[in-house]
Protein backbone atom coordinates (compact mmCIF):
# COMPACT_ATOMS: atom_id res chain seq x y z
CA UNK A 1 0.00 0.00 0.00
CA UNK A 2 1.00 3.32 -1.03
CA UNK A 3 0.82 5.82 2.38
CA UNK A 4 2.46 8.10 4.60
CA UNK A 5 3.04 5.15 7.47
CA UNK A 6 5.82 5.27 9.87
CA UNK A 7 6.13 1.95 9.64
CA UNK A 8 4.33 -1.57 8.32
CA UNK A 9 4.28 -4.19 10.72
CA UNK A 10 1.77 -6.47 10.08
CA UNK A 11 3.70 -10.13 9.40
CA UNK A 12 1.23 -12.83 9.00
CA UNK A 13 3.97 -15.47 10.40
CA UNK A 14 4.21 -14.26 13.53
CA UNK A 15 0.73 -15.35 13.78
CA UNK A 16 -0.53 -12.39 16.11
CA UNK A 17 -4.43 -12.23 16.94
CA UNK A 18 -5.24 -8.82 17.75
CA UNK A 19 -3.28 -5.82 18.81
CA UNK A 20 -4.13 -4.43 22.47
CA UNK A 21 -3.65 -0.71 23.81
CA UNK A 22 -1.98 0.35 26.72
CA UNK A 23 -2.88 2.86 28.77
CA UNK A 24 -0.68 6.38 29.02
CA UNK A 25 0.93 5.38 25.87
CA UNK A 26 0.96 7.40 22.59
CA UNK A 27 -1.31 6.08 19.92
CA UNK A 28 0.59 5.46 15.98
CA UNK A 29 -1.24 4.38 12.86
CA UNK A 30 1.26 1.34 12.86
CA UNK A 31 -0.90 -0.10 15.64
CA UNK A 32 -4.38 0.65 14.30
CA UNK A 33 -3.13 -0.54 10.64
CA UNK A 34 -1.78 -3.84 12.14
CA UNK A 35 -5.22 -4.58 13.95
CA UNK A 36 -7.07 -4.13 10.20
CA UNK A 37 -4.37 -6.44 8.54
CA UNK A 38 -4.83 -8.86 11.19
CA UNK A 39 -8.80 -8.86 10.95
CA UNK A 40 -8.29 -8.86 7.14
CA UNK A 41 -6.15 -11.41 7.32
CA UNK A 42 -8.80 -13.53 9.65
CA UNK A 43 -11.37 -13.26 7.18
CA UNK A 44 -9.79 -13.93 3.88
CA UNK A 45 -8.13 -16.75 4.89
CA UNK A 46 -11.55 -18.35 6.13
CA UNK A 47 -13.27 -17.11 3.06
CA UNK A 48 -10.27 -18.88 1.25
CA UNK A 49 -10.63 -22.25 2.92
CA UNK A 50 -14.48 -22.22 3.06
CA UNK A 51 -14.99 -21.22 -0.75
CA UNK A 52 -11.76 -22.14 -2.45
CA UNK A 53 -9.11 -20.35 -4.75
CA UNK A 54 -12.70 -19.15 -6.63
CA UNK A 55 -16.34 -18.98 -5.82
CA UNK A 56 -19.60 -17.26 -5.86
CA UNK A 57 -22.97 -17.71 -4.18
CA UNK A 58 -26.13 -19.12 -6.10
CA UNK A 59 -28.51 -16.87 -6.80
CA UNK A 60 -26.22 -13.80 -6.21
CA UNK A 61 -22.93 -14.84 -8.30
CA UNK A 62 -21.37 -12.16 -10.01
CA UNK A 63 -18.91 -12.21 -13.10
CA UNK A 64 -21.08 -14.61 -15.26
CA UNK A 65 -19.96 -14.10 -18.85
CA UNK A 66 -23.28 -13.00 -21.12
CA UNK A 67 -22.87 -13.56 -25.02
CA UNK A 68 -24.91 -12.42 -27.67
CA UNK A 69 -25.26 -15.85 -28.79
CA UNK A 70 -26.49 -16.89 -26.03
CA UNK A 71 -28.95 -14.51 -25.13
CA UNK A 72 -30.27 -14.82 -28.81
CA UNK A 73 -30.74 -18.72 -28.09
CA UNK A 74 -32.08 -18.68 -24.67
CA UNK A 75 -34.26 -15.92 -24.89
CA UNK A 76 -38.08 -16.39 -26.02
CA UNK A 77 -40.08 -13.29 -28.14
CA UNK A 78 -41.79 -12.65 -24.56
CA UNK A 79 -38.65 -12.53 -22.69
CA UNK A 80 -36.59 -10.32 -24.82
CA UNK A 81 -39.72 -7.47 -24.28
CA UNK A 82 -39.58 -7.55 -20.30
CA UNK A 83 -37.32 -6.55 -18.14
CA UNK A 84 -34.63 -7.64 -17.22
CA UNK A 85 -34.27 -9.57 -20.45
CA UNK A 86 -35.12 -6.53 -22.69
CA UNK A 87 -32.03 -4.67 -21.21
CA UNK A 88 -29.73 -6.96 -21.38
CA UNK A 89 -30.57 -7.68 -25.10
CA UNK A 90 -30.30 -4.06 -25.78
CA UNK A 91 -27.37 -3.74 -23.66
CA UNK A 92 -24.86 -6.60 -25.32
CA UNK A 93 -25.00 -5.31 -29.29
CA UNK A 94 -22.39 -6.57 -30.36
CA UNK A 95 -21.37 -9.79 -31.90
CA UNK A 96 -17.67 -9.47 -30.28
CA UNK A 97 -18.75 -8.17 -27.06
CA UNK A 98 -20.14 -9.78 -24.21
CA UNK A 99 -21.69 -8.51 -20.49
CA UNK A 100 -19.84 -8.91 -17.08
CA UNK A 101 -22.85 -10.13 -14.82
CA UNK A 102 -23.90 -8.22 -11.72
CA UNK A 103 -23.25 -9.79 -8.15
CA UNK A 104 -20.60 -11.05 -5.90
CA UNK A 105 -17.66 -13.12 -6.22
CA UNK A 106 -14.66 -14.13 -4.21
CA UNK A 107 -10.91 -14.41 -5.83
CA UNK A 108 -8.43 -15.70 -2.94
CA UNK A 109 -10.65 -14.65 -0.01
CA UNK A 110 -11.36 -11.21 -1.53
CA UNK A 111 -14.81 -9.54 -2.22
CA UNK A 112 -15.30 -8.51 -5.95
CA UNK A 113 -18.82 -7.19 -6.86
CA UNK A 114 -20.17 -5.77 -9.97
CA UNK A 115 -22.87 -3.22 -9.15
CA UNK A 116 -24.72 -3.39 -12.37
CA UNK A 117 -24.16 -5.13 -15.58
CA UNK A 118 -21.17 -3.97 -17.70
CA UNK A 119 -19.65 -4.60 -21.18
CA UNK A 120 -16.56 -6.12 -21.41
CA UNK A 121 -15.43 -3.25 -24.01
CA UNK A 122 -17.01 -0.35 -21.38
CA UNK A 123 -15.15 -1.57 -18.10
CA UNK A 124 -15.86 1.43 -16.03
CA UNK A 125 -12.13 3.18 -15.84
CA UNK A 126 -12.02 3.30 -12.21
CA UNK A 127 -12.05 -0.70 -12.59
CA UNK A 128 -8.89 -0.78 -14.07
CA UNK A 129 -7.05 -0.49 -17.54
CA UNK A 130 -8.97 -0.72 -20.94
CA UNK A 131 -8.86 -4.56 -22.13
CA UNK A 132 -7.68 -5.89 -24.96
CA UNK A 133 -10.83 -5.54 -28.14
CA UNK A 134 -11.68 -8.66 -29.45
CA UNK A 135 -11.03 -9.22 -32.56
CA UNK A 136 -12.04 -12.00 -35.32
CA UNK A 137 -8.74 -14.04 -36.68
CA UNK A 138 -8.52 -16.63 -39.41
CA UNK A 139 -10.20 -19.48 -38.55
CA UNK A 140 -11.92 -20.77 -34.98
CA UNK A 141 -9.95 -19.84 -32.22
CA UNK A 142 -10.65 -19.81 -27.98
CA UNK A 143 -10.51 -17.11 -25.09
CA UNK A 144 -10.16 -18.06 -22.02
CA UNK A 145 -11.84 -14.95 -19.64
CA UNK A 146 -10.31 -14.16 -16.38
CA UNK A 147 -10.87 -11.29 -13.70
CA UNK A 148 -7.35 -10.00 -12.40
CA UNK A 149 -7.58 -8.26 -8.52
CA UNK A 150 -5.35 -6.53 -6.70
CA UNK A 151 -5.68 -3.84 -3.96
CA UNK A 152 -4.57 -1.02 -3.88
CA UNK A 153 -4.47 2.60 -1.62
CA UNK A 154 -7.10 5.58 -2.91
CA UNK A 155 -5.43 8.85 -1.88
CA UNK A 156 -7.60 12.68 -1.79
CA UNK A 157 -6.18 12.96 -4.92
CA UNK A 158 -8.07 10.09 -6.28
CA UNK A 159 -11.62 10.87 -4.30
CA UNK A 160 -12.24 14.00 -3.06
CA UNK A 161 -14.44 13.01 -0.56
CA UNK A 162 -11.54 11.61 1.39
CA UNK A 163 -10.75 15.41 1.91
CA UNK A 164 -11.99 16.92 5.24
CA UNK A 165 -12.65 20.54 4.21
CA UNK A 166 -12.43 22.04 7.82
CA UNK A 167 -9.08 20.89 7.96
CA UNK A 168 -7.70 20.78 4.39
CA UNK A 169 -6.78 17.66 4.73
CA UNK A 170 -7.03 13.72 4.21
CA UNK A 171 -6.92 12.20 7.59
CA UNK A 172 -6.62 8.28 6.20
CA UNK A 173 -6.53 6.45 3.16
CA UNK A 174 -8.58 4.10 2.20
CA UNK A 175 -8.04 0.21 0.67
CA UNK A 176 -9.56 -1.10 -2.26
CA UNK A 177 -10.25 -4.49 -4.48
CA UNK A 178 -10.40 -3.66 -8.56
CA UNK A 179 -10.52 -5.79 -10.72
CA UNK A 180 -10.70 -6.06 -14.67
CA UNK A 181 -11.67 -9.26 -16.79
CA UNK A 182 -9.11 -9.99 -19.47
CA UNK A 183 -9.16 -12.07 -22.17
CA UNK A 184 -6.16 -14.47 -23.42
CA UNK A 185 -5.98 -16.84 -26.81
CA UNK A 186 -5.71 -20.89 -25.56
CA UNK A 187 -5.86 -24.20 -27.46
CA UNK A 188 -7.33 -27.32 -27.05
CA UNK A 189 -4.94 -30.26 -25.32
CA UNK A 190 -3.86 -32.59 -28.18
CA UNK A 191 -5.09 -35.47 -25.59
CA UNK A 192 -8.76 -34.25 -25.38
CA UNK A 193 -10.85 -36.05 -27.11
CA UNK A 194 -14.05 -34.02 -26.26
CA UNK A 195 -15.34 -31.66 -28.89
CA UNK A 196 -15.26 -28.59 -26.81
CA UNK A 197 -12.59 -27.38 -24.68
CA UNK A 198 -12.58 -26.71 -20.73
CA UNK A 199 -10.01 -25.48 -18.19
CA UNK A 200 -8.54 -29.08 -17.88
CA UNK A 201 -7.63 -29.63 -21.27
CA UNK A 202 -7.01 -26.37 -22.73
CA UNK A 203 -3.01 -25.49 -22.98
CA UNK A 204 -1.44 -23.87 -22.06
CA UNK A 205 -2.60 -24.71 -18.20
CA UNK A 206 -4.20 -22.71 -15.71
CA UNK A 207 -0.64 -22.88 -13.33
CA UNK A 208 1.51 -22.11 -16.40
CA UNK A 209 -0.32 -18.97 -17.21
CA UNK A 210 -0.98 -17.60 -13.46
CA UNK A 211 3.21 -18.43 -13.91
CA UNK A 212 3.16 -16.14 -16.94
CA UNK A 213 1.65 -13.65 -15.38
CA UNK A 214 3.16 -13.50 -11.08
CA UNK A 215 6.14 -15.34 -11.94
CA UNK A 216 7.39 -17.85 -8.94
CA UNK A 217 10.90 -16.45 -10.24
CA UNK A 218 10.76 -12.99 -9.06
CA UNK A 219 13.75 -11.33 -7.78
CA UNK A 220 14.52 -11.24 -4.03
CA UNK A 221 16.16 -7.37 -2.68
CA UNK A 222 17.88 -6.51 0.93
CA UNK A 223 18.47 -3.73 2.27
CA UNK A 224 20.74 -2.08 4.71
CA UNK A 225 21.82 1.19 6.10
CA UNK A 226 25.60 1.80 6.04
CA UNK A 227 28.59 2.13 3.45
CA UNK A 228 30.92 -0.97 2.81
CA UNK A 229 34.22 -1.17 4.04
CA UNK A 230 37.61 -0.73 2.17
CA UNK A 231 37.88 -4.27 1.52
CA UNK A 232 34.14 -4.69 0.83
CA UNK A 233 34.86 -6.35 -2.57
CA UNK A 234 35.87 -9.53 -0.72
CA UNK A 235 33.51 -9.15 1.98
CA UNK A 236 30.12 -7.92 0.38
CA UNK A 237 28.56 -8.13 4.20
CA UNK A 238 31.25 -5.96 6.15
CA UNK A 239 30.06 -2.65 6.99
CA UNK A 240 32.41 0.02 8.57
CA UNK A 241 31.29 0.60 12.24
CA UNK A 242 30.68 4.30 11.65
CA UNK A 243 28.08 2.96 9.02
CA UNK A 244 24.50 4.50 9.58
CA UNK A 245 21.75 6.02 8.28
CA UNK A 246 22.23 9.85 7.91
CA UNK A 247 18.80 11.18 7.09
CA UNK A 248 17.96 13.60 9.34
CA UNK A 249 14.16 12.54 9.83
CA UNK A 250 12.71 9.07 10.01
CA UNK A 251 11.75 7.25 6.29
CA UNK A 252 9.51 4.76 5.07
CA UNK A 253 11.32 3.67 1.84
CA UNK A 254 9.90 2.22 -1.22
CA UNK A 255 11.22 0.14 -3.54
CA UNK A 256 9.75 -0.52 -6.67
CA UNK A 257 10.49 -2.38 -10.02
CA UNK A 258 9.51 0.31 -12.92
CA UNK A 259 10.19 -1.28 -15.95
CA UNK A 260 9.92 -5.33 -15.76
CA UNK A 261 12.38 -7.57 -17.53
CA UNK A 262 14.58 -9.97 -16.29
CA UNK A 263 18.08 -12.07 -16.45
CA UNK A 264 17.49 -15.50 -18.25
CA UNK A 265 19.75 -18.33 -19.19
CA UNK A 266 20.99 -16.54 -22.06
CA UNK A 267 22.18 -13.75 -20.62
CA UNK A 268 25.32 -12.54 -20.18
CA UNK A 269 27.82 -13.01 -17.11
CA UNK A 270 30.50 -10.21 -16.17
CA UNK A 271 32.24 -10.80 -13.31
CA UNK A 272 30.52 -13.29 -12.39
CA UNK A 273 27.24 -11.51 -12.43
CA UNK A 274 24.32 -11.77 -14.66
CA UNK A 275 24.39 -8.48 -17.24
CA UNK A 276 21.54 -7.88 -19.67
CA UNK A 277 21.35 -5.79 -23.03
CA UNK A 278 18.12 -4.62 -21.75
CA UNK A 279 17.89 -4.66 -17.58
CA UNK A 280 14.78 -3.78 -15.24
CA UNK A 281 15.23 -0.63 -13.54
CA UNK A 282 13.25 0.47 -10.44
CA UNK A 283 12.03 3.92 -8.77
CA UNK A 284 11.87 4.53 -4.96
CA UNK A 285 10.19 7.42 -2.64
CA UNK A 286 11.18 7.77 0.75
CA UNK A 287 7.39 8.45 1.88
CA UNK A 288 6.35 5.39 0.80
CA UNK A 289 4.48 6.82 -2.70
CA UNK A 290 2.52 9.02 -0.35
CA UNK A 291 3.74 12.34 -2.57
CA UNK A 292 0.76 12.95 -4.74
CA UNK A 293 -0.85 15.59 -6.11
CA UNK A 294 -4.38 16.18 -7.79
CA UNK A 295 -4.17 17.34 -11.78
CA UNK A 296 -6.82 20.14 -12.25
CA UNK A 297 -5.46 21.23 -15.93
CA UNK A 298 -2.83 19.44 -18.19
CA UNK A 299 -2.03 21.32 -21.28
CA UNK A 300 0.98 20.27 -23.21
CA UNK A 301 3.75 19.77 -20.49
CA UNK A 302 2.43 22.45 -17.76
CA UNK A 303 0.13 20.70 -14.89
CA UNK A 304 -2.08 22.94 -12.99
CA UNK A 305 -2.35 20.91 -9.76
CA UNK A 306 -4.68 20.98 -6.44
CA UNK A 307 -1.38 21.57 -4.15
CA UNK A 308 2.04 21.59 -3.92
CA UNK A 309 1.96 19.52 -0.67
CA UNK A 310 1.34 20.26 3.05
CA UNK A 311 5.31 21.05 3.68
CA UNK A 312 8.05 20.88 2.61
CA UNK A 313 8.82 17.02 2.84
CA UNK A 314 5.76 15.95 0.59
CA UNK A 315 6.50 19.19 -1.76
CA UNK A 316 7.44 19.53 -5.12
CA UNK A 317 10.81 20.52 -6.56
CA UNK A 318 12.48 20.95 -9.35
CA UNK A 319 14.44 17.84 -10.92
CA UNK A 320 11.97 15.90 -9.25
CA UNK A 321 10.75 12.48 -10.94
CA UNK A 322 7.30 12.04 -11.12
CA UNK A 323 4.81 10.00 -12.92
CA UNK A 324 1.48 11.00 -14.27
CA UNK A 325 -1.01 8.50 -13.37
CA UNK A 326 -4.85 8.34 -13.18
CA UNK A 327 -7.81 5.46 -12.72
CA UNK A 328 -6.71 3.21 -16.22
CA UNK A 329 -3.27 3.04 -14.77
CA UNK A 330 -4.07 1.21 -11.46
CA UNK A 331 -4.12 -2.19 -13.27
CA UNK A 332 -2.07 -1.62 -16.01
CA UNK A 333 0.00 -4.23 -17.14
CA UNK A 334 3.01 -1.48 -18.27
CA UNK A 335 4.94 1.65 -16.47
CA UNK A 336 3.96 4.94 -17.14
CA UNK A 337 6.50 7.19 -17.89
CA UNK A 338 8.60 8.70 -15.74
CA UNK A 339 9.26 12.76 -16.28
CA UNK A 340 11.03 15.08 -14.34
CA UNK A 341 10.38 18.69 -13.39
CA UNK A 342 11.49 21.88 -14.93
CA UNK A 343 9.82 25.08 -13.01
CA UNK A 344 7.75 24.76 -10.19
CA UNK A 345 5.41 27.80 -9.85
CA UNK A 346 4.07 28.03 -5.96
CA UNK A 347 1.59 30.87 -6.52
CA UNK A 348 -0.13 29.43 -9.67
CA UNK A 349 0.44 25.68 -8.78
CA UNK A 350 1.32 25.37 -11.80
CA UNK A 351 4.67 22.57 -12.87
CA UNK A 352 6.41 22.41 -15.99
CA UNK A 353 8.04 19.07 -17.25
CA UNK A 354 10.85 18.74 -19.59
CA UNK A 355 10.12 16.13 -21.80
CA UNK A 356 6.51 15.00 -23.56
CA UNK A 357 4.23 12.12 -23.46
CA UNK A 358 2.02 11.88 -26.54
CA UNK A 359 1.57 8.02 -26.24
CA UNK A 360 0.01 7.21 -23.23
CA UNK A 361 -2.67 10.31 -22.81
CA UNK A 362 -3.05 9.91 -19.30
CA UNK A 363 -3.94 12.36 -17.03
CA UNK A 364 -6.04 14.85 -19.42
CA UNK A 365 -9.45 13.26 -18.41
CA UNK A 366 -10.88 14.97 -15.13
CA UNK A 367 -13.03 12.06 -15.19
CA UNK A 368 -10.68 9.96 -14.56
CA UNK A 369 -8.91 11.82 -11.55
CA UNK A 370 -5.54 12.38 -12.96
CA UNK A 371 -3.11 12.57 -9.73
CA UNK A 372 1.13 12.79 -9.85
CA UNK A 373 3.51 10.68 -7.94
CA UNK A 374 6.95 11.76 -7.01
CA UNK A 375 9.83 9.70 -6.74
CA UNK A 376 13.11 10.52 -5.18
CA UNK A 377 15.91 8.83 -7.37
CA UNK A 378 18.75 10.78 -8.91
CA UNK A 379 21.64 10.35 -11.33
CA UNK A 380 24.51 9.34 -9.32
CA UNK A 381 28.22 9.64 -10.51
CA UNK A 382 29.92 7.16 -12.05
CA UNK A 383 33.29 7.97 -9.22
CA UNK A 384 30.65 7.10 -6.13
CA UNK A 385 29.28 3.96 -7.57
CA UNK A 386 25.82 6.00 -7.66
CA UNK A 387 22.59 5.23 -9.62
CA UNK A 388 22.46 5.16 -13.03
CA UNK A 389 19.29 6.16 -14.37
CA UNK A 390 17.30 5.24 -17.69
CA UNK A 391 14.44 6.82 -18.86
CA UNK A 392 14.40 8.63 -14.84
CA UNK A 393 14.48 5.23 -13.24
CA UNK A 394 17.75 3.78 -12.22
CA UNK A 395 19.29 0.46 -13.69
CA UNK A 396 18.68 -3.11 -11.30
CA UNK A 397 22.33 -4.88 -11.41
CA UNK A 398 22.35 -8.11 -9.50
CA UNK A 399 24.76 -8.75 -6.79
CA UNK A 400 25.82 -5.44 -5.99
CA UNK A 401 25.11 -2.64 -3.10
CA UNK A 402 23.34 0.16 -4.76
CA UNK A 403 23.36 3.66 -3.14
CA UNK A 404 19.49 5.16 -2.69
CA UNK A 405 20.65 8.42 -0.33
CA UNK A 406 21.81 8.87 3.07
CA UNK A 407 23.64 5.84 3.76
CA UNK A 408 20.42 3.43 2.19
CA UNK A 409 21.85 1.02 -0.01
CA UNK A 410 19.53 -2.08 -1.45
CA UNK A 411 20.91 -5.39 -3.51
CA UNK A 412 18.76 -6.92 -5.58
CA UNK A 413 19.45 -11.24 -6.08
CA UNK A 414 17.68 -14.12 -7.45
CA UNK A 415 15.18 -15.87 -5.47
CA UNK A 416 17.45 -18.98 -5.16
CA UNK A 417 21.35 -18.48 -5.27
CA UNK A 418 22.43 -19.84 -8.55
CA UNK A 419 19.05 -19.08 -10.33
CA UNK A 420 19.48 -19.60 -13.85
CA UNK A 421 16.37 -17.19 -14.35
CA UNK A 422 15.01 -14.08 -12.22
CA UNK A 423 12.37 -11.76 -13.37
CA UNK A 424 10.94 -8.08 -11.87
CA UNK A 425 7.36 -7.44 -12.51
CA UNK A 426 6.66 -3.72 -13.15
CA UNK A 427 5.07 -2.56 -9.64
CA UNK A 428 6.64 -5.41 -7.30
CA UNK A 429 8.10 -3.20 -4.15
CA UNK A 430 9.65 -3.74 -1.07
CA UNK A 431 9.52 -1.62 2.30
CA UNK A 432 12.23 -0.53 4.40
CA UNK A 433 11.92 1.64 7.85
CA UNK A 434 15.37 3.83 7.96
CA UNK A 435 14.92 5.31 11.69
CA UNK A 436 17.72 8.31 12.96
CA UNK A 437 17.60 7.00 16.42
CA UNK A 438 19.65 3.71 15.60
CA UNK A 439 20.73 4.48 12.61
CA UNK A 440 19.67 1.39 10.89
CA UNK A 441 16.84 -0.27 8.72
CA UNK A 442 14.60 -2.12 11.65
CA UNK A 443 11.76 -4.83 10.68
CA UNK A 444 13.94 -6.03 8.25
CA UNK A 445 14.62 -9.71 8.17
CA UNK A 446 18.42 -10.99 9.36
CA UNK A 447 20.63 -13.80 9.49
CA UNK A 448 21.90 -14.67 12.82
CA UNK A 449 25.00 -12.47 12.58
CA UNK A 450 22.61 -9.77 11.88
CA UNK A 451 23.18 -9.44 8.28
CA UNK A 452 20.25 -8.95 6.04
CA UNK A 453 18.12 -11.38 4.08
CA UNK A 454 17.35 -11.11 0.64
CA UNK A 455 13.40 -11.49 0.77
CA UNK A 456 10.47 -11.71 -2.27
CA UNK A 457 8.56 -8.63 -2.82
CA UNK A 458 6.14 -6.77 -0.42
CA UNK A 459 3.53 -6.93 -2.97
CA UNK A 460 1.72 -6.08 -5.23
CA UNK A 461 0.15 -9.28 -5.30
CA UNK A 462 -2.38 -10.12 -8.15
CA UNK A 463 -5.12 -12.30 -7.54
CA UNK A 464 -6.62 -14.06 -10.87
CA UNK A 465 -9.63 -16.61 -11.58
CA UNK A 466 -11.14 -18.33 -14.64
CA UNK A 467 -14.64 -17.05 -15.64
CA UNK A 468 -15.19 -18.88 -19.43
CA UNK A 469 -13.71 -19.85 -22.18
CA UNK A 470 -15.11 -18.25 -25.41
CA UNK A 471 -14.83 -19.64 -29.26
CA UNK A 472 -14.53 -16.86 -31.58
CA UNK A 473 -16.14 -18.44 -34.87
CA UNK A 474 -17.53 -16.46 -37.97
CA UNK A 475 -17.64 -12.79 -36.30
CA UNK A 476 -19.26 -13.74 -33.29
CA UNK A 477 -18.43 -14.85 -29.64
CA UNK A 478 -20.16 -18.44 -28.23
CA UNK A 479 -19.54 -20.34 -25.06
CA UNK A 480 -17.13 -23.07 -24.91
CA UNK A 481 -16.94 -23.88 -21.42
CA UNK A 482 -18.28 -21.36 -18.08
CA UNK A 483 -15.40 -21.80 -15.21
CA UNK A 484 -16.96 -20.47 -12.26
CA UNK A 485 -17.51 -21.93 -9.54
CA UNK A 486 -20.80 -21.59 -7.11
CA UNK A 487 -21.45 -22.60 -3.66
CA UNK A 488 -25.05 -23.41 -2.08
CA UNK A 489 -25.37 -21.23 0.96
CA UNK A 490 -27.63 -23.68 3.49
CA UNK A 491 -30.35 -23.35 4.83
CA UNK A 492 -31.28 -22.57 8.47
CA UNK A 493 -34.53 -24.60 8.73
CA UNK A 494 -33.06 -27.41 7.25
CA UNK A 495 -29.90 -27.21 9.81
CA UNK A 496 -32.60 -27.22 12.77
CA UNK A 497 -34.62 -30.28 10.95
Amino acid sequence: MYGDFARVTFNERKNRSRVLLQQGRVQLEADWNEQGAIFSHLLRTLARDLIGPWGGPQGHCGFAIITRDSLVKHLTAEQKKVEPFKGLFELNTEPLDFLIGKGHYYVDGLLCEVRDHVKYSAQPAAFGAPPEKITQADGKKHLLVYVDVVEHSVFAAQDESLLEVALGVETALRARHSWVVRTTPVEKSSTSAADFITLDDMKPSWKELVDSWQSPNRGFLKCRAGEPSDDSSSEPCIVAPESRYRGAENQLYRIEVHKGGGFGPGTKREGGKLVSSDPPTFKFSRVNGSAVYAVQDFAGDVLTLADLGRDDRLSLQPEDWVEVLDDTSLLSLEPQPLRQVSVVESFSRQVTLKSSDTKSGIGHEQAKHPFVRRWDQHQGGSHDQGLQLRDGAATIELGRWLPLEDGVEVMFEPPVHGAREVLFRAGDFWLAAARTATGGIIDWETDKEGHPLAVPPHGVDHHYAPLAILTVENNELTMASPCRELFTRPSVMQEWF
